[in-house]
């Protein structure tokens, strides 16, 4: 976005100017640009509550919408070309976990915060338990991911090598492409008020 912007001059304008720098300039998607502003709302009434900036618009009425993205996964097969690919040492790092997270149903969140804590024994196997919204959830583990965990077992406080999410979703990528994941999938994404389709390697 060219020039400065302070928080006391951040308006609709400002806003909108924003949101076509993100999509024109840095080529955004949409449900990316709106994870921008879910940040920046916060950061915003930071500022007016506790720094007591007066702002040119109230934080919770920028208003950027979300779009419904069709779900990608992998078939067994492809999951197994993923698991087997021989990969450069950091991106066995990214692989490893992102293949017990699929192994283990997690989310990138629930693999950030995983420590020894989470295992326990249980009727001769391993069980992993986390919290989720309160509730205890309890996933037996296979031998595949035993196998991945013990790759880094005494390694490190968490159970698994954890990186940035942007950065292991940039490494998939390329993870995907090494491994030769290349069935096509349609993408949809809207640019300038136009929907536009193209087909992608997963």
């Amino acid at each position: 976005m060219p020039g400065g912007v302070t928080a006391a001059g951040y308006d609709a304008v400002a806003h909108d100017a924003l949101l076509g720098w993100l999509r024109a300039e840095k080529g955004l998607g949409q449900n990316t640009i709106a994870g921008i502003v879910r940040h920046l709302k916060p950061f915003l009434s930071w500022a007016r509550d506790d720094r007591k900036q007066v702002l040119s618009v109230e934080p919770l009425k920028l208003a950027v919408e979300w779009e419904d993205m069709e779900k990608c996964w992998l078939s067994a097969a492809e999951l197994d070309q993923v698991a087997s690919a021989l990969l450069p040492n950091n991106l066995t790092l990214v692989r490893d976990a992102f293949v017990f997270c699929c192994y283990a149903c997690l989310r990138y969140s629930d693999l950030h915060d995983l420590h020894a804590g989470n295992l326990y024994y249980w009727d001769g196997g391993r069980v992993l338990t986390q919290t989720k919204t309160r509730t205890g959830v309890s996933v037996y583990l296979t031998p595949p991911a035993l196998a991945l965990l013990a790759k880094y077992t005494d390694t490190q406080s968490r159970l698994l090598p954890v990186m940035a999410n942007a950065v292991m979703n940039r490494y998939l990528k390329r993870i995907a492409r090494l491994s030769k994941v290349k069935r096509p999938v349609e993408v949809v994404e809207t640019m300038a008020g136009q929907v536009m389709k193209r087909a992608v390697p997963k």
